[in-house]
Parts: structure tokens; sequence; C-alpha cells
């Protein structure tokens, strides 16, 4: 039975003390991930074993120190990193404010989030490190964590048979900027799906550029740039078309969230 007080329930605590070392060490290199085993549940009667994968890196800050509001888009731009591998593996998610207490004295208390499939079940949490951990251990602050369970991810790929080859396209890019003001309490990704279902075959890609709240900005409201990406397989897409969906994207924008269009 003294054996089972040694088994690890997290991943994290082990990534996060190589930091820790390596930074002593003068590596400023932060990014890393493990692979292994964690357990939960009560000893005596259901002991569950499961493999899991966790990371940590730390966020841009350097490019992000002229602007005000620097923790919010550090944490925006460290999402959108998971989000983007998630994309990656063609896996549809969602993302929800973390209540467990599992890892509260890991993860920051506000900024932390649990990540679902579209059918309800969590891959894991995604989040920064709790400021009080990072004092007490002398590191920085704008690190970020996951855990992901791996048995979920390997499901679900399978069943959405991922398919590492995509047919390149010869015809080029265009790239368009949306800027627009909109209640905080609408998710990113209800914008992205909104935007998605509007923006024609055409709209590939979208990326949050910036998000900003201050005093120019409505009460309990903020500022987003997104990137779009509009791109097709048949042709050459011409700048007016583009306009035009822009121009669309910004009325639907206008009468599903108010939003405010920004020149």
């Amino acid at each position: 039975m003294s054996d089972c007080s040694n088994l690890r329930t997290s991943l994290l605590p082990n990534l996060i003390k190589t930091v820790q070392d390596n930074l002593k060490q003068g590596n400023l290199t932060i990014e890393g991930f493990e692979y292994g085993h964690i357990f939960s549940g009560d000893v005596e009667k259901d002991l569950e074993e499961k493999e899991f994968v966790a990371g940590i890196f730390r966020g841009n800050q350097t490019k992000l120190m002229a602007i005000e509001n620097i923790n919010s888009l550090i944490w925006l731009e460290a999402k959108g990193k998971i989000e983007q591998l998630l994309k990656q593996l063609n896996l549809l998610i969602y993302w929800e404010n973390s209540l467990s207490t599992t890892n509260d004295n890991i993860f920051h208390p506000y900024r932390t989030s649990e990540i679902y499939l579209i059918n309800g079940e969590k891959i894991g949490t995604f989040g920064q490190i709790h400021p009080i951990l990072a004092n007490r251990l002398l590191i920085p602050s704008e690190i970020y964590l996951f855990e992901f369970d791996l048995k979920v991810l390997q499901n679900q790929i399978q069943k959405n048979k991922l398919i590492i080859y995509k047919e390149y396209t010869s015809y080029p890019k265009i790239i368009k900027d949306l800027s627009f003001i909109i209640r905080q309490d609408i998710p990113f990704t209800k914008l992205q799906k909104l935007l998605y279902l509007n923006g024609t075959q055409f709209l590939s890609e979208i990326n949050l550029l910036d998000e900003y709240r201050g005093q120019s900005i409505p009460e309990k409201h903020t500022s987003l740039c997104l990137q779009l990406i509009f791109q097709s397989k048949q042709k050459t897409l011409q700048n007016k078309e583009i306009e035009n969906i822009i121009t669309n994207l910004q009325s639907v924008l206008t009468n599903k969230f108010e939003a405010i269009i920004r020149n």
C-alpha cells in the first residue's frame, strides 16, 4: 500500500520541476511534453490507470510588450496554439471554464479551461500556471500547461480517419482583416462557427490576431481583430468577390450579435 502513495495523479508537476531545473542552469527554453500513466479514483476500490500526454510552453511576451492588455493577449496566443494543434488532428472541440479542483494548485484560477469533443467527451485541461506557484518556484508566470487523455484523442482520431496528406492548391490566398467590437460573453468558438457558415467555401481559415479592452471600448465589450484567409481549389479569387463576402460577414455579425464594425 505504501507504493500507492507514489502513484502519479498528474504529469504536470514533473514538467514544472524540469522547467525550474533548466532555468536554474541558464537554459531559457521552456517547451516540452511528457507521455505517461496517471492514476485516479480510490486506491482500495476503483483505482483507474490512464495514459495521458502533457505539455508546457511559454507565451511570447516579447512581441506584446507594447500592448496594454498584455496578459489577455498572451493567453489568447497560447490558447491559439492548442486550437491549431487539435485542428490539425481534425478534432472538433469546444471550451468551457474549468470548475475542477484536481489541479487547483497548478492552474491559474481565472485562466484555465476544460476542452471537450463535440460529443461531450472531455479531452483534458489547458491553462496558465498558478501565479502563486510560479512565484514560489521563481519561474515566469506566463507559462502554459496542458494535460490530455490520450485514449480519448486516439479513439476520436481513428473515428475521423485522419487524412495526413492534403492536396496542395496552386491558387493564391487572399488574406483580409476583420475588426469589430462585441460583447465579452460571446464565445470565440461561436463567432468562428457563424463566420465559417457564412464565409462561403472560400473561407479556409480564421485566426484571432488581437483582442483589446480599454477606455475606448464600451463596458463589458471587447475589440477583436480576426484574420480571414480565403482560397479556392478551382480558380484564382478576385478581390472584389472577397470584399462582397466580407461585407456580408459584417452584416451577419451586426444582425446576430449587434457587433460594431471597426474600419
